[in-house]
């Protein structure tokens, strides 16, 4: 979810409470205009020496984002928390590309998986888990968390929780000068392995300058940009 200024916008992710249409990016509301909030800056905020992060919440956009509850643009270098139990919502945590190094992603289901730049660990909590994230040793990992509510009659769901390697990630190249990633959901032909129970799209896009990208929006579906 972030994209960086000069000749080559880098990183740029959409993310969506409903997954997009297949076959292209036209909104599909119904004709109705689609209502845009005001730019929010995403607040800094400091955990530790080994672990920052920039955060967009729900309550900044009066109700325009559900079922997202939260955005993290993060750096960790140490663990953030120990282990912890959480329930009730999903979760998907995105090593950037560029970032110089993964995480660790543990949980009490199992899982003890390397998540590794260009991939993602993804979690639906439901009637609750116990997980946690630790950056390898030495080195830095930046990503984006996103957390997304779940519908009241998925909330009491058997937790589980997926990693998806960076050469899963299905990707849409319809010219040199643009290319998008489906981390969650379906861009024209390129379709996530991975799903989450709520409707919900994560894409990320790298465009040259003159490039655009319209996004399906479905009536009464909320979602994000974050540049």
């Amino acid at each position: 979810c972030r994209m960086a200024g000069g000749g080559t916008w880098r990183w740029e992710s959409l993310v969506s409470g409903r997954p997009f249409a297949d076959g292209g990016f036209i909104p599909q509301n119904g004709g109705m205009p689609l209502s845009f909030s005001p730019i929010i800056t995403a607040r800094r905020k400091v955990h530790s020496d080994g672990f920052s992060f920039f955060n967009l919440n729900e309550r900044f956009f009066g109700g325009m984002i559900d079922p997202i509850l939260n955005l993290d643009h993060f750096r960790m270098s140490e663990r953030p928390f120990p282990p912890r139990p959480i329930a009730g919502f999903s979760a998907i945590t995105a090593v950037l590309q560029s970032s110089r190094g993964g995480f660790l992603a543990r949980d009490h289901l199992g899982l003890n998986a390397q998540v590794l730049p260009g991939g993602l660990y993804g979690l639906v909590s439901g009637s609750g888990m116990i997980a946690e994230e630790i950056p390898n040793a030495g080195e830095a990992c930046e990503g984006i968390h996103v957390s997304v509510n779940l519908l009241g009659k998925d909330k009491k769901l058997p937790p589980r929780s997926f990693v998806v390697e960076p050469g899963q990630v299905r990707e849409w190249k319809p010219n040199p000068q643009l290319r998008g990633r489906a981390l969650i959901g379906r861009i024209a032909g390129a379709e996530s392995p991975v799903s989450l129970p709520s409707p919900f799209s994560f894409f990320e896009f790298e465009m040259k300058p003159k490039m655009s990208v319209t996004p399906r929006v479905l009536s009464k579906s909320g979602g994000m940009v974050y540049l």
